[in-house]
């Protein structure tokens, strides 16, 4: 993804200032086994944690890049290319730190809003489910539209 210098900036500021805070987020940052510790991968790969993954994690690196990578040693560094899933990490970024604003995805003329939430963001099945709407994601990562009808897209099956 070409980014503005400007952006490639703050993003690098996010991640120096996510490693040097001492009390990080308590969903991301905090030393959740004695194995590893997040800020030092993060130190060490040089990337904005945004979205958790089971043991990993998507993260943006300040060129644009958007990467999978596990939270043990080898990382197991991918590049993600599925707009989907760049979307939700975009999206992710944009909503949880406001000076990486400019990066929320932008819906174009392909775009479909998201059959699994009506583009609400938020499952059909748990609108009326307060926890489960905010703990479970809808397929489209809460940003309420697909990039396309193109089947790859409809389900989380391809994340590379």
């Amino acid at each position: 993804m070409n980014i503005a210098p400007a952006l490639s900036v703050k993003i690098q500021k996010a991640i120096d200032e996510f490693i040097s805070n001492p009390k990080p987020s308590p969903m991301i940052g905090e030393k959740f086994s004695e194995n590893w510790d997040l800020r030092e991968i993060v130190s060490e790969l040089n990337v904005l944690p945004v979205t958790p993954d089971w043991c990993s994690y998507w993260g943006i690196r300040p060129n644009g890049d958007v990467i999978s990578f596990n939270v043990e040693k080898p990382y197991d560094i991918k590049n993600i290319t599925n707009q989907k899933i760049i979307n939700v990490v975009l999206f992710d970024a944009a909503k949880n730190c406001s000076d990486l604003a400019e990066l929320m995805p932008v819906r174009n003329s392909e775009s479909i809003i998201c059959p699994g939430c009506d583009g609400t963001g938020i499952l059909k099945e748990f609108a009326d489910h307060e926890f489960l709407a905010k703990s479970i994601r809808c397929n489209c990562g809460g940003v309420g539209w697909l990039p396309s009808a193109d089947k790859k897209y409809l389900y989380f099956s391809s994340f590379s």
